[in-house]
């Protein structure tokens, strides 16, 4: 086989590279972009069709212990949970080459790992839950701040994580008590720590060690009526703490599944979208980004970090659950959940995460997703885009919604339809430079990895407003798509005899002599609290497939 291939005469989107649909020539070499290919190069026909890098999918739930609950869970019709097999090859068709698990624990990182390996030919990294991790809630409490971003950069190396991921920070060890938070000013029991002050110390943590993504945040309160007002209000918290001067990416938050966060109202009865809101910060504030979070109407069982928000949604829908808590770091819940479109609040709910894209200006701090399998599905992607491009496609689910929410709901006054570039940054290059791998990743420049999806949609030949169907369909099965120079698609054949994918995973490095005592510290806390120790809380390179390690010079 040839190590060399050019892709000939795409419609090519590329935002990082300022490309917008130019008609343009890609050669991949050895596994990269490259500016001249090898003699015989093999050649793929883009004609009327759409060239982009390869899609990143920046907060998903597909490879936890938790999704491993849910899916002893699930009722036995439910298709939301896929196997680690089906997990690649749905996302590969779509030309997704990256996905980030947005939760995991520390102590279940390995398992992690061990689901990664099955799961073929995309890249991989997790977040590290740490909102309610009680070494960090020991350091922020005696305003331990180089302390706890040490801990922090050893339990990331030692379970080979990407990043820190806060979910209803301080939650978890309420629910210990039986109790949720009410109030993120108020202290959390045992500890003289406010969720805002973890939220405030963990940014500060974050940026101290330069990590490449920023503090990744379901906050506290989610999915409740009136909850805007606490997201706003944890937003003003951290507005005036400086961001990191080194790391590639501008934002010092990212709000994840921001659908689930602005609503307002005072119980379900008086429910409304307060998509405004939180728009309105955004646009004021270059310094926040978001994921979407969209909903879409189907059965499934939702997996969250979030134990007390699992069990609210149990009691409201008069539905089963199941618990999971993990000793000293957090805890998930599972519940089956269904939306529909003839619902009044899951009909809001549908309008709330589309608003938030179309109303964000710059599209730069917004990221697609559905935060599957808990909004959506990951193989709902198409379906989302196109209601994004075509207002027309939006108008014809709207008029299938509850009528009292046609009636106060915002959308169907928006009239604007995103552009294929625009699809571009939202799904691929807004990612890359969140999650600082846009040297290699997220662009179609000389040097990227060879990351490169063909979709069968001619975009001169139909306007997607108005062809959103037939832009949906080449979206859900790729024509062609390149991973790192192979050829895993090819005529929307799926090659399963090529696995690869890498793991990412980050080493910021820190001071020997500070590492080394807050480890002896930290060595005697588990020895008398815990069931694990240091050891064998760390996860061996062996444990990945393909290891890329990003290594970070911290500022300690």
């Amino acid at each position: 086989m040839t190590d060399s291939t050019i892709i000939k005469n795409g419609h090519v989107y590329d935002p990082i590279n300022n490309i917008n649909g130019e008609i343009l020539d890609i050669i991949i070499k050895d596994g990269k972009i490259a500016e001249k290919a090898s003699v015989g190069a093999k050649i793929i026909d883009a004609s009327n069709m759409i060239v982009m890098p390869g899609a990143i999918d920046i907060h998903a739930h597909v490879s936890s212990q938790s999704v491993n609950f849910g899916r002893m869970f699930t009722r036995p019709h439910s298709q939301s949970l896929f196997t680690s097999s089906q997990i690649g090859q749905e996302y590969i068709k779509q030309g997704y080459t990256l996905f980030i698990e947005a939760a995991v624990t520390a102590h279940l990182a390995r398992h992690t790992h061990l689901e990664f390996q099955d799961i073929p030919f995309i890249d991989k990294a997790f977040l590290v839950l740490v909102g309610s991790d009680a070494h960090v809630m020991d350091f922020l409490k005696k305003d331990k701040i180089e302390e706890c971003a040490t801990y922090i950069s050893w339990l990331l190396k030692s379970v080979k994580g990407y990043g820190l991921k806060l979910a209803n920070p301080g939650g978890a060890e309420m629910w210990a008590w039986g109790k949720d938070i009410q109030s993120i000013e108020k202290k959390i029991l045992g500890y003289d720590l406010s969720p805002l002050d973890i939220v405030k110390g963990l940014v500060k943590v974050n940026e101290l060690l330069n990590l490449p993504h920023s503090i990744h945040l379901h906050p506290n309160q989610a999915g409740r009526p009136g909850n805007i007002n606490t997201t706003i209000q944890t937003l003003e918290s951290i507005q005036d703490i400086d961001k990191s001067n080194k790391a590639r990416r501008m934002e010092l938050l990212h709000l994840a599944h921001a659908q689930l966060h602005c609503y307002g109202g005072e119980d379900w009865e008086s429910f409304e979208s307060k998509s405004e809101t939180i728009t309105d910060y955004v646009n004021l504030h270059e310094w926040v980004e978001l994921d979407i979070g969209q909903i879409t109407f189907h059965s499934s069982t939702a997996i969250f970090p979030d134990s007390a928000y699992a069990y609210y949604l149990a009691k409201l829908a008069n539905n089963r659950w199941i618990s999971n808590n993990i000793e000293l770091e957090g805890s998930f819940g599972a519940v089956y959940l269904i939306f529909s479109p003839k619902q009044y609040v899951d009909a809001i709910k549908w309008t709330i995460g589309l608003e938030i894209a179309l109303q964000v200006t710059n599209p730069w701090q917004v990221q697609l997703s559905t935060d599957h399998p808990n909004m959506g599905l990951l193989t709902d992607y198409p379906k989302v885009i196109s209601w994004l491009v075509s207002k027309l496609a939006r108008d014809e689910i709207i008029s299938t919604l509850h009528t009292d929410a046609q009636n106060k709901a915002i959308l169907p006054y928006i009239e604007r339809e995103y552009t294929l570039y625009e699809i571009a940054i939202i799904t691929r290059a807004s990612q890359a430079k969140s999650l600082g791998i846009d040297i290699q990743r997220g662009h179609l420049g000389i040097g990227a990895l060879a990351d490169v999806v063909v979709y069968n949609f001619d975009p001169k030949a139909n306007d997607p407003s108005k062809e959103f169907k037939l832009l949906e369909k080449a979206l859900s099965h790729a024509e062609y798509v390149i991973k790192s120079g192979n050829p895993i698609v090819q005529k929307k054949i799926i090659d399963t005899n090529v696995f690869g994918g890498s793991t990412l995973w980050v080493d910021a490095k820190v001071n020997e002599d500070l590492e080394k005592k807050t480890l002896e510290k930290l060595e005697g806390k588990l020895e008398r609290y815990a069931s694990i120790n240091t050891p064998n809380l760390s996860v061996d390179s062996s444990y990945l497939r393909n290891s890329e390690k990003i290594e970070i010079q911290s500022e300690l």
